[in-house]
Order: structure tokens, then sequence, then C-alpha cells
């Protein structure tokens, strides 16, 4: 009995490393990801690679915060490509939304004007082009109403529905059109 909870215990304290040891490396991410830094990145998709006690890279490359935001979907809106596409190439969702709103990273980069992560992301399997927030509005429709011209090339040249309309009926031609991009409109 007495050697039973010594295994136990010793399995619990086990456990409890795993568990500090993941969460650590789940925090350099985040922060990776907060300052663009894709060589940190890089190091802990490796060290996850070599460390056999590991059972899952996604857990690592891929958390989700309460209102479900993901590492990819804060590189995204802060125009940091490359972060993103480590990331998705370890794994990661490109196309998960969040909680709140229904935002995705191609939204988030779109409306930001992150042409290099809208391009990234429209390459992705997981991207729904044309899937719509909570208000109905696409990546397209943010990228109009933000003014983001080159992102709006990016959308239509990879397929988005022009058309698509928000639920209070309006388009991205009549937002870029009531806002005044006129860049947007004529890409439009």
């Amino acid at each position: 009995m007495h050697i039973e909870k010594v295994t136990r215990g010793q399995r619990e304290k086990e456990e409890r490393a795993q568990q500090i040891k993941c969460d650590h490396l789940r925090e350099r991410i985040w922060n990776a990801v907060e300052l663009g830094d894709d060589d940190a990145i890089f190091l802990v998709i490796r060290a996850v690679d070599k460390d056999d006690t590991i059972d899952s890279m996604k857990e690592i490359i891929d958390p989700v915060t309460e209102d479900g935001v993901t590492p990819v979907y804060k590189a995204c809106k802060n125009g940091n490509a490359e972060c993103a596409r480590q990331l998705m190439v370890a794994g990661a969702a490109a196309g998960r939304a969040t909680k709140a709103g229904k935002l995705t990273p191609l939204f988030a980069a779109a409306s930001s004007g992150k042409p290099s992560c809208v391009e990234l992301l429209l390459q992705q399997r997981d991207t729904r082009i044309d899937y719509r927030t909570a208000d109905g509005r696409t990546a397209l429709y943010a990228a109009s109403e933000a003014g983001n011209v080159e992102c709006v090339k990016l959308l239509l040249g990879g397929g988005a529905n022009v058309d698509a309309k928000r639920k209070d009926g309006s388009t991205p031609l009549i937002v870029a059109s009531y806002l005044g991009n006129a860049g947007g409109v004529e890409a439009l």
C-alpha cells in the first residue's frame, strides 16, 4: 500500500511538472506572437518536436483564450505573417472564429490592412473566404469598410463574393462608397 501511494504521488508530481512545462511553452507562443518573434515560435515548435513527453503539438501552438482568440488570429491581426505561417505549418487552425463576434484570422487581417496575412490565409484549406461574423460582415466587407484596397483586391482575386450582404442589407461596395474609400470602390 505504501508503494502505491508513492507511485501515485510520483505520478501526480510528474503530471504537474508536465502541465507546468506545457503552460510555459504556450505562454512563450503567446509572447512571441505579441512581439512578432517568429524565431521564438520556431524554437518552441522545435522544442515540442523533440520532447517525447508532450502528447500534442496542437495543444501548445493552438491554444484558445476564453473568448476564442488563437495565436494565429493574434498574429494575423498584428500583421505577423511569418508567425502565422509557422503556426499553421505546425498544425494550428487558420479558420477558427472567436466566440464574441465570430471573427476569423482572415477577417482580422483584412480589417487591419495586413495583405501578407490575407494572402497567406487564402492559401489555407480551412479558411472560408465568405465566412460571416455575428453581424453578417465578411472579410471583404471589413477590408472595404477600413479602406484596405490591397486586401480588397486579394480577397476579390481569391473569389470573395462581392455582393455578400450584411444583416442590414449593405454590401462591400455600399460601405466603401459611403465611407469615401475611392480605391476600394474602384477595386469593387
